[in-house]
């Protein structure tokens, strides 16, 4: 025991040695076992869950529940704007087939037409959320890592296809032109860029991006060219055995 280990540490410490040796007790050979080291391990998994037990009523104790709720806070903020992204989806219009392999959405207050073509349905999370259990991923967008994808299937031949995340287009389209159906997108992402401020110096005019696209065609293109960010993958890099200057 050093002079910087706390109890939280050293309870940390102990479960950890106890699911190490529940793990090698799971791995064992039960076929000559009899009941002592079943009780053995009983024993541990007792002691493992006292361990836990001990480390959630430590918290209050030191004062450490804020600690606990800072890191998910978060978590929790971003769960709830997702939550109330799918909400107003379906409070503002409604999605519907649209031909024989399209999907489109109409806007109940400006009668514009969102379409995403040859798709079998419409997908409900975000691509990086499928793998959120990579940790290379951060949890929410941001202006630098949007995450506007979402993964679908096309419905002529069953193949997987990256479309923007409906919540995205819905947020940011625009009522259609005059004697138009389709509604125009707007790039949230270039619209926040084009308010940051000048340099002080700056003689160069405000920079002043192209925000509006008229169909969803020409947003994906815009968005997979400006705002696409590739992050390498765990399975990418345990497939190279080779250093990374061959």
């Amino acid at each position: 025991m050093s002079s910087l280990d706390s109890v939280g540490s050293l309870l940390a410490a102990i479960a950890t040695l106890l699911s190490q040796g529940l793990r090698i007790l799971s791995l064992a050979d039960k076929s000559h076992w009899g009941p002592d080291e079943h009780e053995q391990v009983h024993a541990l998994a007792s002691a493992l869950d006292e361990a836990k037990k001990d480390f959630q009523e430590l918290a209050p104790l030191v004062n450490g529940q804020i600690y606990y709720e800072t890191d998910r806070k978060h978590e929790a903020e971003y769960s709830r704007r997702y939550r109330e992204e799918l909400r107003l989806c379906n409070t503002i219009g409604s999605f519907k087939r649209f031909g024989d392999r399209d999907i489109a959405f109409v806007c109940d207050y400006c009668d514009g037409h969102i379409v995403w073509e040859d798709i079998e349905n419409m997908p409900s999370i975000r691509t990086f959320q499928e793998a959120a259990a990579s940790p290379i991923l951060t949890l929410s967008p941001t202006i630098d890592n949007p995450h506007w994808q979402a993964t679908a299937f096309t419905l002529s031949g069953h193949q997987e296809k990256q479309v923007v995340f409906a919540p995205v287009a819905i947020a940011n389209h625009m009522a259609p032109q005059p004697r138009d159906w389709q509604a125009g997108l707007l790039c949230p992402y270039c619209e926040v860029e084009s308010t940051e401020p000048q340099e002080q110096y700056d003689d160069e005019d405000a920079y002043r991006p192209d925000l509006g696209y008229e169909d969803m065609e020409a947003f994906q293109e815009h968005l997979e060219w400006q705002h696409t960010v590739t992050a390498p993958t765990s399975q990418a890099q345990a497939a190279s055995d080779n250093c990374i200057v061959m």
